[in-house]
């Protein structure tokens, strides 16, 4: 059976799909860069949680990320272990919470999922880093 969501994404669609998830309560372009998004999700009615939404100059992939404290790794390493498509990386020598997919061969379930992810693995690290007080 064929998706009646076809794969293949554009800069303007993740947009308005970013718009119209409802698991996004916030969305900000950020001025500069091609396509930054400045997103706050909440994932079924939890705290919000702003990731950064990224979509590059080549508009190939798209990643979603939020800085984390260099203090806290295990506690990232920790936290992720449950999410198979969130990782832990380091951009410009910070730490961050990371997930990205390909976009020529993803549909909107890519984008909510992928949102949804680092969100909850987000709220994961920080409960990891309460447990750890």
């Amino acid at each position: 059976m064929a998706s009646e969501f076809p794969a293949g994404l554009s800069r303007s669609e993740l947009d308005f799909i970013m718009r119209h998830d409802n698991d996004v309560v916030a969305l900000e372009r950020i001025e500069g860069p091609a396509a930054l998004w400045k997103v706050t999700v909440s994932v079924e009615g939890g705290a919000p949680v702003e990731l950064l939404a990224d979509n590059g100059i080549n508009e190939i992939y798209f990643q979603v990320f939020v800085q984390i404290d260099t203090d806290h790794l295990v506690e990232a390493l920790r936290a992720v272990q449950p999410f198979a498509t969130v990782g832990v990386v380091v951009m410009n020598d910070s730490l961050f919470l990371r997930s990205a997919f390909y976009m020529d061969f993803s549909n909107v379930h890519a984008l909510s999922n992928t949102l949804r992810a680092v969100a909850l693995a987000w709220t994961s690290y920080q409960e990891t880093i309460a447990a750890a007080a």
